[in-house]
């Protein structure tokens, strides 16, 4: 197989041969084409990471797969693929891990044919390894002088060099030796820059595995790995290191591996069983030999929640180290991996941690614009910034050592005690509120009563209504945040103390006065008890006559009365037979008016 000479398609009739072997052994491909990471123009897409990693988690299995823990299930390594232009690699990848990245055609000039252009990544699983992120990116090209360009391919190198597991270099077997032809020019930037990023922490390794392409001279694989060992012990001597590591050694860093391929045209079965065997070190029955690819060592211990900002983050410090730079050297400002990391989960942390919390704090809010006081604030208040802090430290327990870590629970801390401070002062100013409204109604109720009220009833009133105020604040104390109600009392009693002084000269209680005033006087006097003897006497005069004559006069005295009538009717009163009238008659009488 002649390879990257086949346009989008390979000549090697074989292709689907290799790919039906391959698809026995890929648990899942997401994106199998690849979706662009970082663009020809040198943009990176974020939302392309974040959008395959997402669509990869839902469709994977939530069992562990074959051979692996559930753990393990949930991890991943990073494989990318870097070299010159038409040195197979795009081709390796898809027949290894069953991709259908774009291959190149150096013999034909359409864009669409000219391979990986920036980097592609495709997501995928071989049966009982971890997941993997596949990152292809552009060749290296020896006619190509464009700074931009050279700039843009130096920091994809160095993207891949922070956050793969296993770089797989690929290279003609005509080319070992041959310093530009090999284009191992590129392998000053891995080296050099995985120092200035990984010299903060302890040493990460990566391996660097070399794919050496139409191995048939019959050469041993020892042989071509002795060639290419002292190729990078020699490139390692001259790459610029720190003072701390003038004298490291390569293998501190890198394990360098080498693997070969015979040419897949002419030895069609050998190729394909050279792949066979490749693939099987990713599998993850292999992951107890010392021929495995994906050991633990290799590992960024990136989360995968964090894999696009961390890689965003690494490219736009490239980006911005060149443009202030104005040179190729790639600049050593990077942020160490594990610093963006403790960055990332400590900001992860402090988002969760606040964000519960405040969920809390809102409903107290709301219950408090209410006019409601919240039941035992205080417990309430030191369990939620307790939990918040101790949730905070343990999760971000292993980046300890980071500045972050202290700056972000500083502010955690902070923010909360700030929110129960606000929740704290308004919960006492409305037991204020209440305490003060109380006092008032019983003063009210004391003049209603009276008519007025004395210094010992308001101080009374006042007795009453600092106890229950104290009763109430003490609910909301909150002793590990120093919240207490000590001063509150205090504004409590001299706002008592200046309510009472003015209260009876208020116009309120001089109104209560004169109504209670009013009403007394529209009483009707009280009734005496007792017994009263009284005397009347009626007295009758009836002279001579035919009635024309009548008269009427009394007369009293208290009890007594004295009744005296003159009727001049005797004349008629005999002519109806009436016997002898008297001409005077008296009739006395005696009466008792007895009051209970």
């Amino acid at each position: 197989m002649n390879l990257d000479n086949s346009g989008s398609s390979s000549p090697y009739e074989g292709d689907e041969h290799i790919e039906s072997r391959v698809s026995n052994h890929i648990f899942h491909v997401e994106a199998a084409h690849g979706v662009p990471i970082v663009t020809s123009q040198g943009n990176f897409v974020a939302e392309q990471i974040n959008s395959l990693l997402s669509e990869a988690v839902e469709e994977w299995p939530s069992q562990a797969s074959e051979g692996i823990s559930a753990e393990e299930a949930r991890e991943f390594a990073v494989i990318s693929a870097i070299g010159v232009k038409g040195c197979g690699k795009t081709t390796f990848f898809n027949h290894l891990f069953g991709t259908h990245l774009q291959v190149s055609s150096p013999l034909k000039r359409s864009e669409q044919e000219k391979g990986t252009k920036g980097a592609m990544m495709a997501v995928g699983q071989l049966s009982g390894s971890r997941h993997l992120l596949l990152i292809d990116t552009e060749g290296t090209d020896g006619r190509t002088s464009q700074a931009a360009n050279n700039k843009r391919l130096e920091r994809i190198v160095t993207l891949t060099v922070a956050v793969s597991d296993v770089i797989l270099y690929h290279v003609w077997l005509a080319d070992l030796g041959r310093f530009e032809a090999a284009g191992y020019g590129v392998f000053y930037t891995v080296l050099g820059e995985h120092l200035k990023i990984f010299q903060r922490d302890h040493p990460s390794k990566t391996l660097i595995l070399f794919v050496v392409h139409d191995h048939d001279d019959g050469s041993t694989l020892e042989h071509l790995k002795k060639l290419i060992l002292t190729d990078m012990e020699h490139i390692w001597d001259n790459v610029e290191k720190p003072n701390d590591y003038k004298t490291a050694k390569l293998s501190e860093f890198f394990d360098i591996q080498v693997v070969s391929l015979p040419h897949p045209r002419y030895r069609r079965e050998e190729y394909e069983g050279s792949v066979a065997a490749i693939r099987d070190r990713f599998l993850g029955h292999f992951r107890r030999s010392e021929d495995y690819f994906l050991k633990r060592e290799y590992s960024k211990e990136l989360p995968l929640e964090s894999f696009a900002t961390y890689a965003e983050v690494v490219w736009s410090e490239l980006t911005r180290s060149d443009a202030e730079s104005g040179s190729h050297v790639i600049s050593s400002g990077i942020p160490s991996q594990r610093e963006l990391l403790a960055t990332y989960q400590c900001d992860l942390s402090y988002e969760t941690q606040l964000q519960n919390a405040m969920e809390k704090c809102q409903r107290w809010q709301n219950d408090t614009s209410r006019g409601k006081l919240i039941d035992k604030f205080g417990h309430k208040a030191s369990s939620l910034y307790t939990e918040a802090m101790d949730n905070y430290d343990t999760s971000t327990a292993p980046y300890s050592s980071f500045q972050v870590r202290a700056q972000k629970r500083h502010s955690l801390g902070n923010l909360l005690q700030n929110q129960l401070k606000s929740l704290f002062q308004k919960q006492i100013a409305l037991l204020q509120q209440q305490g003060l409204n109380k006092f008032k109604d019983m003063l009210l109720s004391a003049v209603a009563a009276n008519g007025s009220i004395s210094e010992y009833d308001q101080h009374v009133a006042m007795r009453r209504v600092d106890d229950w105020f104290i009763k109430k604040a003490e609910e909301l104390v909150v002793p590990s945040l120093r919240l207490h109600y000590r001063l509150y009392r205090l504004e409590m009693q001299n706002a008592l103390n200046e309510t009472a002084s003015k209260f009876r000269d208020s116009p309120t209680v001089q109104m209560q006065a004169m109504q209670k005033l009013e009403k007394l006087a529209s009483r009707p006097p009280p009734k005496q008890r007792g017994v009263v003897v009284g005397v009347g006497l009626n007295a009758a005069i009836r002279p001579s006559g035919y009635g024309n004559l009548q008269m009427l006069a009394s007369y009293n005295k208290g009890p007594h009365s004295l009744n005296v009538s003159l009727v001049n009717d005797r004349d008629v009163a005999q002519q109806e037979g009436q016997s002898d009238i008297a001409l005077f008659r008296i009739q006395p009488t005696l009466h008792f008016d007895i009051d209970i």
